[in-house]
């Protein structure tokens, strides 16, 4: 009687809870889950190509382009303390952060009546030459330069058969200057068209040689005659042509002076130091 009871009771109790039903949902499911999966795994499959389409499809995103420069106002001095009617000019300038540091350089020098001449050894066409002269006319500027490209004695092993910036002469730098009140070209090689300038102090002093021999050269003979508190800029620095000659000759002769450097975002990398 008892177990009838138990039998009984049993099949009550699966019939309330539907366990025969649910065991076969689950069976059913079990034996569907490889093929969902496989339907998951081709879902995501397709997905990934239509995503490969529209990437390929969609025009690619607008860079934004980085602002031209005002050069008028905007991006650089607005209140220069040289005289006004020079900004346009200086600001046209293909390299207007150099034109713009060396005009304050000099209108420094001026305030500060710093002794001495201006110098710039290497030329080339006399562009800011001219921004030299206009800058401080009362003062004489030595031009220096061979107006004919590099001296073949001055290229270092790799550079055999460099003939840039010959593209120059005298009358190119005359004309592109004008007024030459004040204005003494030397012509020739360097140090020898240094001959005559040895007494001489200077309060701002230019060298843009490119190479390595006559940068140390010019530093040789500039250094000990630039006044204190005069000007020395060096273009190239910051810049890999000739195998970095202007940043090897200068680090070395400035391993043992007092001077610091100071670095200029212009295009080829201009680094200066005032003389103490």
């Amino acid at each position: 009687m008892l177990s009838k009871s138990k039998t009984w009771v049993k099949h009550r109790l699966s019939r309330a809870l539907g366990l025969p039903q649910l065991h076969s949902h689950l069976c059913q499911i079990q034996q569907s889950l490889p093929a969902l999966s496989h339907r998951l795994v081709t879902i995501e499959e397709d997905l990934h190509r239509v995503t490969d389409r529209l990437a390929v499809a969609a025009p690619a995103p607008a860079v934004p382009s980085p602002p031209q420069a005002d050069r008028t106002s905007e991006y650089f001095i607005k209140f220069p303390p040289y005289s006004p009617h020079l900004q346009p000019e200086l600001l046209n300038y293909w390299d207007p952060v150099r034109s713009l540091t060396v005009a304050l350089a000099i209108e420094r020098i001026k305030k500060e009546r710093i002794h001495g001449n201006l110098a710039e050894l290497g030329v080339f066409q006399g562009h800011l030459s001219r921004f030299l002269h206009l800058l401080a006319p009362d003062r004489t500027l030595y031009l220096l330069d061979t107006f004919q490209g590099f001296p073949e004695q001055d290229l270092e092993s790799f550079q055999t058969g460099d003939k840039r910036f010959s593209e120059t002469s005298l009358e190119i730098v005359e004309k592109n200057i004008g007024d030459l009140t004040n204005v003494v070209i030397k012509q020739g090689y360097f140090p020898d068209t240094a001959a005559g300038l040895e007494n001489e102090q200077f309060c701002f002093v230019m060298l843009d040689v490119d190479l390595y021999k006559p940068t140390l050269a010019g530093l040789d003979f500039f250094y000990p005659r630039l006044a204190p508190g005069g000007y020395m800029f060096l273009h190239d620095y910051n810049w890999i042509e000739s195998n970095r000659a202007v940043s090897r000759a200068l680090d070395a002769f400035m391993a043992d002076k007092p001077e610091h450097l100071v670095e200029i975002p212009d295009a080829w990398g201009t680094v200066l130091f005032r003389k103490q």
